[in-house]
């Protein structure tokens, strides 16, 4: 705090002292060389109802469409790496993300167990890790809530709490659409669309949806064949319906479908032990494993596999990276899920009255 306030009273006394210099050397004043550069305010919702970002006593990291675009954030993980002091701990892409904020998380495969870091999608409270493997598509923005929230929003937000806000339809818009295809390594792509509009002067739409496939990028040297696994298979989408039957009345609709049926990320042979000095294992540190000084997972495949030479099965075959690994591709999501919500804004003349009701159906396998 001391550091700043100086800082801000030494930059006051420069910029004061500027107008004097520019009279004395041009006969200009500094009002009249240096023009005024006004920032657009950045709306959340954080609180839920629309604030500057800078009134709220909240820390947040706020990403529009835009932001997450140009950043090629593809789903709420991708978010992470971008907000300081939030990870992720996502076992293997396993399909059950937990949110880490100023370390306070769940880390556990239980999909029964709530997060201490919640998800809130468009409102309403995700109560599992596996219910926050959001594809990013056709939203408003992001808002990352950091330090205990629960004053707000309840329970399981001990850590803070994630908003995905989607974009709405709205009464008197234009009808308006797009499709916007993706393409990139290991062959993956994806598709993204949405179209909104009017429905006479007291209704509007909007109907968006999204794919994403390929990006396999691992080899089994398990399996004799060349494999690319960890392909993604993702589809939802998203309808919405807004009826305003007067001005003080709007009830917003929405309903939405999905499945996720991408292979996980298969793990790559690292060995912890030395046979000898009961240490980490160098070879298994840079990529490598020797199953000469290491007990690594190839000791065990070793065993029952014949013509190891014809298929390549040696140590260093597997790479530090983790494109060609040691074990079994077995592992894939089968998930399917259901949702609905209904958004009630009444406005009473002296108070606003919100309420939400929704329905969720989500089959993990």
């Amino acid at each position: 705090m001391r550091r700043r306030e100086w800082a801000i009273a030494a930059a006051s006394l420069f910029i004061a002292g500027l107008p004097a210099l520019a009279q004395d050397q041009t006969g200009l004043t500094f009002d009249d060389t240096m023009p005024s550069v006004l920032l657009d305010p950045i709306i959340v919702t954080a609180q839920n109802r629309q604030e500057d970002a800078q009134d709220v006593p909240i820390v947040v990291a706020v990403f529009s469409a835009e932001d997450l675009s140009a950043r090629g954030a593809r789903s709420l993980q991708n978010v992470t790496q971008y907000v300081p002091g939030v990870e992720l701990f996502d076992d293997r892409g396993a399909g059950q993300p937990a949110w880490v904020i100023r370390g306070v998380a769940l880390s556990d495969v239980n999909s029964n167990n709530t997060p201490p870091a919640s998800v809130f999608d468009d409102e309403v409270y995700l109560g599992s890790n596996v219910l926050a493997g959001l594809s990013l598509f056709d939203l408003d923005q992001i808002e990352v809530l950091k330090g205990p929230q629960g004053g707000l929003y309840g329970r399981n937000t001990t850590g803070g709490a994630v908003r995905y806000v989607p974009a709405k339809p709205e009464l008197g818009a234009p009808l308006t659409g797009y499709v916007e295809g993706r393409y990139g390594r290991w062959d993956a792509g994806g598709i993204d669309a949405a179209l909104g509009g009017p429905l006479g002067d007291r209704a509007a739409f909007r109907i968006a949806a999204t794919t994403a496939f390929g990006g396999g990028w691992q080899d089994s040297l398990v399996i004799p064949e060349d494999d690319q696994h960890g392909d993604r298979d993702v589809f939802a989408v998203r309808a919405q319906l807004l009826l305003a039957p007067s001005d003080a009345l709007s009830l917003r609709f929405k309903l939405g479908f999905g499945q996720d049926q991408s292979e996980t990320t298969l793990m790559r042979s690292l060995a912890p032990f030395d046979l000898a000095t009961g240490g980490p294992c160098a070879a298994a540190l840079a990529g490598t494993p020797d199953p000469e000084t290491c007990v690594t997972w190839y000791n065990i495949t070793n065993a029952v596999l014949t013509d190891g030479d014809d298929l390549g099965f040696f140590p260093n075959s597997q790479d530090a990276r983790g494109e060609r690994v040691l074990s079994e591709p077995i592992n894939r999501l089968d998930n399917e899920w259901v949702n609905s919500a209904l958004y009630v804004d009444y406005d009473l003349g002296s108070a606003m009255l919100h309420a939400v009701t929704s329905f969720q159906d989500y089959d993990g396998r």
